[in-house]
C-alpha cells in the first residue's frame, strides 16, 4: 500500500477527534441528545455535538462521496482506454457501460443533494418542499439504473461473465477469446463434458441450469457463461442436443422394435411428446417420423 493511500483515513481521524467530547459524556446526556434529534430531525444540522459543526460534516460527507465517484469514473475511463482487462473483449463493453451509467447517475444525485443542502445552509428548520427536487432526482437515478439492470441483468455477472450477444449464441466471439475461455475454465469444462458424455446427466427430466450448477459445484452464472460462449448454445438447446443424439443412437439399434418413440423420448429426459418433437425438428430439421422414414429407405 502506498503512503498516499493513508489519506483515505483522514476523514475518519477528523471525525473521531471531533466527536471525542461526545464519547466522554454520560449515558443520560447521550440519551437526551438522541431524543432531541428524534423529536426534531432538523436539529441534526443545527446542533453541535462535537468540535466541528454538524453542517460542516454534512457537506463534507457529500463532497467526499462526490470526489470518490469522480475518481471511480476516472479509473473506468482509464481502464477502458488502456484495455487492462485480461478478459474476452466481447463481454467488456457491457460492464464498462453499466459502471459509467451507475457512477454518473450517482454523481448527478449527489450534486442535487449538495445544491439542496446549500439552500438550507442558513435555515434552522428543514422544509420538505425545499428538498423535494433533490429527493426526486435521487429517486429517479435509482429508478433509472434499476430499469437498466432489469433490461440488462447479465451485467451483474461481472467480468468476464457478461453475455452481450442478445440472441443467446455468441457466434461473433473471436478465436482468441474462445481460447481464453478454455484456459480460464478448463476444470469446469471437463466437469461438464464428463457429466454429459459419461454420466449422461441429461437423462434427468427435471434438469435445469440451477440444478446442474449444484451437482457440478459450478456457480450458475459461470456455467451459463461457459455454455453460451464455449459451446455457443443456450442451456436448453445444449441439453436437448445431447438428448436428441441419445435418441438417434437408440434408433440405430432395435430399440423401436420393442418400445415406442414416445417412451424413448421420455427415457431421454423429455417431459412430453410436443417438447420432444419441437426439439427434434429444431436439431435435425425434420420431424421424428420423417427421420424414421428416411432411415427405413
Amino acid at each position: 500500500m502506498a503512503y498516499l493511500d493513508l489519506l483515505h483515513l483522514l476523514p475518519f481521524v477528523i471525525f473521531t477527534i471531533s466527536y471525542l467530547p461526545f464519547y466522554f459524556i454520560s449515558g443520560p446526556e447521550k440519551a437526551l441528545l438522541v431524543k432531541k434529534v428524534v423529536a426534531n430531525f432538523s436539529s441534526i444540522y443545527t446542533s453541535n455535538d462535537g468540535i466541528i459543526p454538524e453542517k460542516i460534516f454534512h457537506y463534507f460527507h457529500l463532497f467526499q462521496r462526490l470526489t470518490y465517484h469522480f475518481f471511480e469514473l476516472r479509473l473506468i475511463l482509464i481502464a477502458q482506454k488502456n484495455n487492462h482487462f485480461f478478459v474476452p473483449q466481447l463481454h467488456l463493453k457491457s460492464v464498462i457501460n453499466w459502471l459509467k451509467f451507475f457512477v454518473i447517475s450517482r454523481i448527478i444525485s449527489i450534486v442535487s443533494m449538495i445544491i439542496s443542502s446549500g439552500l438550507l445552509a442558513y435555515s434552522n428548520q428543514i422544509n420538505g418542499n425545499e428538498i423535494n427536487l433533490s429527493l426526486l432526482i435521487t429517486s429517479s437515478s435509482i429508478f433509472c439504473f434499476s430499469i437498466y439492470l432489469l433490461l440488462n441483468p447479465e451485467v451483474l455477472y461481472g467480468i468476464p461473465f457478461i453475455t452481450s450477444i442478445k440472441n443467446g449464441t455468441n457466434s461473433e466471439i473471436s478465436k482468441e477469446d474462445k481460447e481464453l475461455i478454455i484456459n480460464m475454465y478448463a476444470k469446469e469444462i471437463h466437469k461438464i463434458e464428463e457429466a454429459f458424455k459419461t454420466d449422461l446427466i441429461f437423462l434427468q427430466s427435471n434438469l435445469n441450469i440451477n440444478k446442474l450448477a449444484v451437482i457440478l459445484e459450478i456457480p450458475a452464472k459461470n456455467l451459463s457463461f461457459i455454455i453460451n460462449n464455449h459451446y455457443n448454445q443456450r442451456f436448453t438447446d445444449f441439453l436437448n442436443l445431447h438428448r436428441i443424439d441419445y435418441i438417434i443412437e437408440k434408433m440405430k439399434g432395435d430399440y423401436l422394435e420393442k418400445y415406442t418413440l414416445e417412451s424413448l423420448s421420455m427415457e431421454a429426459g423429455f417431459v412430453n411428446k410436443a417438447t420432444f418433437n419441437s426439439a427434434f425438428k429444431k436439431q435435425m430439421k425434420c420431424t421424428p417420423s420423417e427421420f424414421l422414414a428416411q432411415k427405413t429407405r
